[in-house]
């Protein structure tokens, strides 16, 4: 858990609610601290600066200070260069929070898997092949949290599932992996 102040910590806001009546609670995620709550004081006001700055799938430099589970956070800065999804990168935008939101634990810093996050963030505002980008995304964050059990299996994902579209690798009982039609 961060102790006192953190100032300009690379940033992507996960989710946000609404609190009380101007605040939004913010679930982000840091590079050097990992996923954790943010209270968002008045920015919900029809004036607020951080109003149209705490948005999904946008970078961000955030500085806040809290001791505890949820922290207050104190300034927010877009960092740009990344256009806002729209459509079905959108959608598979809110399906990398939801992995995320489920996979990892809070206050756990993981600088690998905000790489990760970053890299598939950036690879669905290009728009250019979304399954790959969406498949990374998977055996990344799998790999950085130790769930890949072989590497050879990751290897003949990657080689026959990207760089072949018609070729599948489905299981037959009994033996090893086959190349099959689709």
């Amino acid at each position: 858990m961060s102790q006192g102040k953190v100032d300009r910590q690379l940033a992507y806001v996960l989710h946000a609610q609404p609190y009380r009546e101007t605040s939004l609670l913010v679930e982000v995620l840091t590079r050097d601290y990992g996923r954790f709550s943010l209270v968002a004081r008045g920015a919900r006001r029809p004036r607020a600066d951080l109003r149209g700055i705490l948005l999904p799938f946008q970078p961000l430099t955030l500085a806040w200070f809290g001791k505890n589970e949820v922290r207050t956070l104190h300034t927010a800065e877009w960092n740009g260069g990344v256009p806002q999804l729209s459509g079905l990168p959108l959608i598979c935008g809110f399906y990398l929070n939801e992995l995320w939101m489920k996979l990892t634990a809070r206050d756990d810093p993981q600088p690998e898997a905000f790489a990760i996050y970053d890299q598939a963030v950036r690879g669905l505002a290009r728009s250019a092949g979304l399954a790959t980008v969406l498949r990374r995304y998977e055996l990344g964050i799998l790999r950085e949290m130790g769930y890949v059990l072989k590497h050879w299996i990751v290897m003949v994902m990657v080689s026959r599932l990207w760089l072949r579209p018609t070729i599948c690798v489905r299981p037959v009982p009994r033996r090893n992996w086959i190349r099959g039609n689709r």
